[in-house]
C-alpha cells in the first residue's frame, strides 16, 4: 500500500471550500495518472474531463465533522481514492456496453489499473485499525459494483437502459470513509453514509422526470439497506439535511 505524495501546495486556506478541495483532488489525480502507461489510461482524460469531484469533496468535508480533527491534507489521499474508484467504475461501464472486443478489452484493462491505483492512493494513516477499516470500506463498495455489473451482464446483456447506479454506491462509500477518518461516532458515521448515498441518488436521478418503479428497484439493488434513506421518493435538500441531523450532536461541529 502506497502513500499519496502531495502535489504542489495543498494547504487550503479554507478547508471547507468545495472548489479548493476539488482543485486539490484534481491535481492529485493528474499527478497519479501522469506516470501511468498510456496504453492503460488513454481514455481516462475523457472520463475525467469536466467532472465535478463531488465524491472526494463529500469525503473531505464529512471528515471534518468528527472528533479526529484531521488536517484536510491528511484525507486528500482517500478523497482521491474514491474519485479513482468512480473513474474505474466508468471504465467498467464502458466495457459492459462495448460491442467490439478490442474496445471492451481496453476498457477492462483500464478499469483494472484504476482499481489497483485507487487502493495504492488511499495513503498512510497513523492508526492501523482505521486504515484497515478504510480498505475494507473501499473493498466493499468495489465488490458491490462488481456484483451489480455481473448481474447486468447475466440478466440484461447489451441493455443500458438501467445502468448500474455508480454514484449512490461511491458517494455512500465516501461518506463511510469520512466517518472512519473523522472518528465519528456510529450515528454520525451512519448519517454520512446515508446522506452520501442520498446525494448520489439525487444526482443519478437528476435527468429523470420522476423516480419510476424501475429506477427505484435498481437503487434498492445497488445501495445497501443500512445506507438507504427510508423513502428515496422524498429526497431533496430537506430530506438530506434531516439525514445529517445526528452530526449536530458531535462537539466537533459546534460553533
Amino acid at each position: 500500500m502506497g502513500s499519496d505524495t502531495p502535489v504542489g501546495s495543498t494547504i487550503l486556506s479554507d478547508p471547507l471550500d468545495p472548489d479548493a478541495i476539488g482543485e486539490a483532488i484534481e491535481a492529485r489525480l493528474r499527478s497519479r495518472l501522469s506516470s501511468a502507461p498510456e496504453t492503460l489510461t488513454a481514455d481516462v482524460p475523457v472520463m475525467l474531463s469536466g467532472r465535478p469531484r463531488v465524491r472526494g469533496q463529500w469525503l473531505v468535508i464529512g471528515a471534518q465533522t468528527g472528533a479526529a480533527e484531521r488536517d484536510t491534507v491528511d484525507v486528500l489521499p482517500a478523497a482521491t481514492s474514491v474519485e479513482l474508484l468512480h473513474t474505474q467504475a466508468l471504465a467498467n461501464a464502458r466495457a459492459t456496453d462495448a460491442t467490439e472486443c478490442d474496445i471492451r478489452d481496453a476498457a477492462l484493462l483500464t478499469s483494472d489499473y484504476l482499481h489497483s491505483l485507487a487502493y495504492a492512493t488511499l495513503g498512510a494513516v497513523d492508526d492501523v485499525s482505521v486504515l484497515e477499516a478504510c480498505f475494507d470500506s473501499l473493498s466493499s463498495a468495489s465488490q458491490r459494483l462488481a456484483s451489480l455489473w455481473t448481474n447486468v451482464e447475466e440478466t440484461r446483456p447489451g441493455d443500458s437502459d438501467d445502468p448500474v447506479p455508480i454514484g449512490p454506491v461511491v458517494m455512500g462509500a465516501a461518506g463511510d470513509l469520512a466517518g472512519l477518518l473523522g472518528d465519528n461516532d456510529p450515528d454520525g458515521r451512519a448519517a454520512l453514509r446515508k446522506a452520501g448515498a442520498a446525494l448520489g441518488i439525487v444526482r443519478w436521478t437528476a435527468d429523470r422526470s420522476s423516480l419510476d418503479a424501475g429506477s427505484a428497484a435498481v437503487i434498492a439493488e445497488a445501495v445497501p439497506v443500512e445506507w438507504s434513506p427510508a423513502d428515496v421518493q422524498s429526497l431533496g435538500a430537506d430530506g438530506i439535511n434531516a439525514l445529517l441531523e445526528p452530526l449536530a450532536e458531535n462537539p466537533a461541529t459546534e460553533t
